[in-house]
């Protein structure tokens, strides 16, 4: 019976492992030449985004980065050392608080020695330069895999990554969500092989797992996720087992890794921390993750509810090309969704979740996932889903582009939707359906250089003001308290040049306040970015004075009470 079993497993293999060759085939120079033309465009892009930043978080890794490379060190001193005795709030709300400083970011430290390595390119240029690699090879490394399958063409796929995806936005952020999902693309690759890999590209594979897991924390799911669609390759028992060993023991090690370089950049501080004092039951917090990663289309608008209602048309489009099989049906429904998908894209604002920003996913998933070749991909691919809905934030990890958390999922399901796309004109109704999500998806993606240039824009335009500021209030011992979390994130070289703390929410201004009186600091000024809601004074304050220099509101308090 066993040698039966022993028999089929390779005959499944061998079966398996027909077919075209890799992208190499086609020779290496024209494989070589795609990718130097894609990275070529997704540099033309950042041209086109200028300079600036998507999101505040990008600042955190910039500066932490900076510091390292230019002393060396990882702490900063708290500029509030002379005023105050107690150091609760670092002035990046989100950095650890140490005893004998702040550290920007030190979760993955792998990821800021990129980019101190990427700044000898450029000082601004450099970390983006970083992402943009990144998504060339997550591009070639999923169009080799593709070309595996003989039904799709590996430059569509290499092409379609790097221009009509998330990753297209990805490119062009400060994040180590691009370079975990290169390392978990690679390894992927390698490992979800039909035939064995060569050495070189079995250390290559091993190399990645350790890197992904030292540079993304759900990087510890995609190995778990790797390792267990490794297991339905239609491969040879003990390859299938000797491959998940590998993968373990991989995922293990950088796991150890990772840890160990972050303790060592704590130097055995523990860091402070805020609990959670939520009362939201378990359920409903996983439940609003799930809308926030999936369905949350991005700005509170018409065209917002334009781009719910285009991905809810493409999944009624979908069903009714496969199941219902009705030509007229499939047409009109596509033919909706790619009008309201175009209306969705007009409005500037992010897209935040999956299947919004991704029309092609369910389009191209539905018509492949089921098939035997493609299972290591899809049961990998849900361990990842399942992983990221039970841990993730409620609001999906905040401002993203397509559900970030989700990337690494997306790498998986990438040569299944390929797949997937190509039959698709040969359902009824489904080539008007592809039409219409392929026309969705290139509005979607200018869209989204329209959103990184006008956010790129606007962060210079209020970083330059919020400095021209702070300047003000060097040498003075007035104490500064940010009540907008993005103030310290947008200018942290200005920060460690005053004395200023942030706090995260308006609730712990009492707090601050009460610190700032104990050490016998009577003037406080509050600093918020316009739009921020004015908080109410504490008890013992008064108000002195108000005003707002560009987008920086100014509060000036002084302390009227009892110390």
């Amino acid at each position: 019976m066993l040698q039966k079993e022993a028999g089929r497993d390779e005959a499944d293999f061998q079966a398996a492992d027909s077919g075209p060759a890799t992208p190499a085939s086609s020779g290496a120079a024209t494989w070589l030449l795609h990718c130097l033309f894609l990275l070529l465009a997704l540099a033309a892009v950042r041209v086109v985004v200028g300079p600036g930043i998507f999101t505040i978080d990008e600042n955190a890794y910039r500066w932490q980065a900076q510091k390292l490379e230019a002393t060396g060190e990882w702490i900063s001193n708290y500029p509030t050392d002379e005023l105050l005795d107690q150091q609760t709030y670092a002035p990046l709300v989100l950095g650890p608080k140490l005893d004998t400083g702040w550290i920007a970011y030190s979760r993955h430290p792998v990821y800021v020695r990129m980019l101190v390595g990427s700044r000898a390119l450029s000082d601004q240029d450099g970390p983006v330069a970083v992402s943009i690699v990144s998504v060339v090879i997550i591009a070639l490394a999923l169009a080799r895999v593709s070309s595996r399958f003989g039904d799709v063409d590996w430059r569509f796929v290499l092409w379609g990554v790097g221009l009509a995806s998330p990753f297209l936005i990805h490119s062009q952020i400060v994040w180590a969500h691009a370079p975990a999902a290169a390392a978990f693309a690679v390894a992927a690759a390698v490992f979800f092989n039909r035939g064995p890999p060569p050495v070189h590209e079995l250390v290559a594979g091993v190399f990645c797992i350790v890197l992904l897991m030292t540079l993304r924390t759900e990087g510890v799911l995609a190995g778990l996720a790797l390792g267990v669609g490794a297991l339905f390759m239609q491969v040879p028992r003990l390859r299938r087992a000797a491959t998940f060993s590998a993968i373990g023991v991989a995922a293990f090690a950088g796991v150890v890794l990772d840890r160990f370089l972050m303790l060592s950049v704590l130097a055995g501080s523990v860091p402070t921390t805020t609990p959670n004092t939520g009362s939201t039951s378990f359920v409903r917090e996983r439940a609003e993750a799930v809308v926030s990663l999936l369905l949350e289309p991005g700005g509170e608008s018409v065209q917002g509810l334009a781009r719910l209602v285009s991905a809810l048309l493409f999944v009624a489009a979908v069903v009714w090309a496969y199941k219902r099989q009705d030509a007229s049906m499939t047409a009109v429904l596509s033919v909706f969704a790619g009008i309201t998908g175009v209306i969705g894209s007009l409005i500037v604002s992010a897209y935040s979740g999956l299947l919004p920003a991704v029309p092609l996913l369910v389009v191209g998933l539905v018509g492949a996932a089921h098939e035997p070749r493609f299972r290591p991909f899809v049961v990998a691919a849900g361990v990842i889903v399942v992983g990221v809905f039970g841990t993730s934030y409620t609001d999906g990890g905040g401002l993203g582009w397509g559900g970030r958390y989700m990337l690494l999922a997306l790498v998986l399901v990438v040569p299944v939707v390929a797949a997937g796309l190509k039959k698709l004109p040969g359902r009824p109704g489904g080539a008007v359906l592809l039409v219409a999500a392929l026309v969705v998806t290139l509005s979607i993606q200018v869209a989204g250089v329209r959103v990184l240039r006008r956010n790129h824009v606007n962060s210079e335009i209020v970083a330059a003001q919020a400095t021209e500021v702070l300047s003000t209030f060097e040498g003075t011992d007035r104490l500064l308290v940010a009540t907008d979390i993005r103030v310290g994130r947008l200018v942290p070289d200005a920060v460690q040049r005053v004395p200023l703390l942030s706090i995260g929410a308006g609730e712990q201004l009492p707090d601050a306040l009460r610190l700032a009186a104990e050490a016998g600091v009577s003037d406080v000024t509050l600093v918020a970015i316009e739009g921020n809601p004015e908080l109410p004074i504490p008890d013992g304050w008064e108000l002195v004075a108000s005003e707002s220099v560009g987008s920086i509101q100014l509060t000036d308090l002084r302390f009227v009470g009892t110390p």
